[in-house]
């Protein structure tokens, strides 16, 4: 009888195998930092060719070693994992290159064949899509390359010998037709992406059967020989559902490395920037902080290192204890304001963006700091929120679910409600990531007949945050009037700092 199902999340930073009961309860997990990616050149961003594999075979025998229940109560494993990384692939399997991670902003010149009237996202794709880079950059590559795979894909190829791909696994870099939820044969599209229809798998449904573990892969994981492999999705896309959301116009923030609100709808909405969500016929229409979470990490190991040795004597993180100095602070952290942008915010059309702090005076302190910068985070996903409304997607939110590690951080969830002025609602777990790519196999397997089905057993909800009437009433005033206008306002300093510091990483913009 299955009783157990495995979740991968196959993160920027880490991956992440946990396994779940059949309630969403977790029983074992295992879980391995990457090897920092390698720049070659500024603005570009590399796993090694192996990293994320021999992370996810460390972090599967983690699991596994934790695993008391038998290998035929196992129901499969499926994944949830980063978007836009590309793998070029060898027909026997070897991983050609170094894989090109989603932080990466090389580009290439548009090829002087295409038509003069390319809609923008195919001028765009003809630019910066990955498989392109290698055609015209690295073409001996290119020659010996079987499939571009995505991380998943990736992952369940190493598993099975499958390069069949999840359709809600491919974004930006892959030809699919959205309109539609399906593959595409239309060549124009594989020409501006830089692709052979050959390059890609068969694409299938979230939760189809991919194959099972091969006898050399259970020797690498630790996994059982035979256990089913099942069809993943990206990682924020899972998120939501991990979260119990199986409907449209509800939304949903994960506050991990990218920090992304995503707006579930059943409306496809052309020209705004959407991605499959693991719902068939389901978008999701995300509003991004392109290193949200990442920067507080970045903010705890460049101003929160003294902290540390009293994290370890109390028995908290760092960040707890960084919380704890802004205890007390005000909505607007006293006139102190952050703008997010440790990498430009392209959604918005911030090509020019950087990080800042602005309005220091002399009441201010770490705390402040702390605070300001979750309140940036939140103020920049309000202002992608904003610039969508009147579009269809989604003009107001009723109820909003945070995941991810930040959604451990009260002090946020609180910023939340009150710039949004909606309830907040925490996920039972903060692996909604893992949780949600568990689910796939819980449906593939034919434990749960359906995504409603599945989440009403196996997530759950914790805390409860309603908006504070006169912080909301302050969020208003501090959008309106100082945050939503401190880009535009600095635009031309901004521009001045890339032209005379020759940033390679936004060149393509100027």
């Amino acid at each position: 009888m299955i009783k157990y199902f495995i979740g991968a999340d196959i993160g920027t930073q880490s991956t992440r195998v946990i396994i779940y009961d059949a309630a969403g309860k977790e029983i074992s997990r295992g879980s391995c930092k990457h090897p920092a990616m390698v720049s070659p050149q500024q603005g570009w961003m590399e796993h090694g060719k192996y990293d994320l594999w021999e992370a996810f075979c460390k972090a599967a025998q983690q699991a596994m070693a934790g695993y008391s229940g038998t290998n035929e109560e196992l129901g499969g494993i499926s994944f949830a994992y980063q978007s836009t990384t590309l793998f070029p692939i060898s027909a026997e399997g070897e991983i050609l290159y170094n894989a090109i991670s989603w932080m990466d902003g090389r580009t290439v010149p548009e090829a002087e064949d295409l038509p003069e009237n390319l809609s923008e996202d195919l001028k765009i794709a003809s630019k910066t899509a990955k498989a392109n880079w290698f055609k015209r950059v690295k073409p001996e590559v290119y020659a010996q390359t079987d499939k571009f795979l995505t991380v998943g894909g990736m992952i369940s190829f190493m598993l099975t010998g499958s390069s069949d791909e999840s359709l809600a696994g491919l974004l930006n870099n892959w030809p699919v037709d959205k309109p539609n939820w399906a593959p595409t044969d239309d060549d124009m599209m594989f020409k501006c992406y830089g692709m052979e229809k050959t390059h890609m798998g068969k694409l299938v449904m979230p939760g189809t059967l991919l194959g099972t573990v091969t006898q050399k892969a259970a020797q690498l994981t630790g996994l059982p020989e035979g256990l089913a492999v099942y069809a993943g999705a990206l990682d924020k896309e899972s998120e939501f559902v991990g979260s119990g959301i199986t409907q449209p116009n509800k939304a949903y923030i994960t506050a991990g490395t990218c920090t992304i609100m995503v707006r579930v709808s059943d409306k496809y909405v052309g020209g705004k920037f959407c991605t499959f969500a693991p719902i068939k016929g389901l978008y999701n229409y995300p509003v991004a902080v392109g290193k949200g979470f990442w920067i507080v990490s970045w903010f705890r190991d460049n101003l929160g290192q003294d902290l540390a040795a009293k994290a370890s004597a109390e028995g908290k993180s760092i960040e707890q204890l960084l919380e704890e100095e802004a205890e007390g602070i005000p909505a607007g952290s006293n006139g102190l304001l952050v703008l997010p942008e440790w990498m430009p915010n392209l959604g918005l059309g911030h090509n020019f963006g950087k990080g800042m702090f602005v309005g220091f005076d002399d009441r201010h302190h770490r705390g402040h700091m702390y605070k300001a910068l979750m309140e940036g985070i939140v103020m920049q996903m309000k202002q992608g929120f904003e610039a969508d409304k009147g579009s269809g997607i989604l003009d107001e939110v009723s109820e909003l679910r945070i995941g991810g590690g930040g959604s451990q951080s009260s002090m946020f969830m609180q910023i939340v409600a009150d710039v949004f002025g909606t309830k907040v609602i925490r996920a039972g777990t903060t692996e909604t990531c893992s949780l949600g790519a568990a689910m796939y196999a819980a449906i593939g397997s034919g434990v749960y007949k359906d995504f409603a089905d599945a989440a009403a057993h196996m997530t759950s909800d914790t805390d409860v945050f309603t908006p504070i009437p006169e912080n909301q009433e302050f969020y208003s005033h501090w959008y309106e009037e100082v945050f939503s206008k401190t880009y535009d306002t600095l635009l031309p300093v901004l521009k001045n700092i890339s032209k005379l510091t020759s940033d390679a990483d936004i060149q393509f913009f100027l």
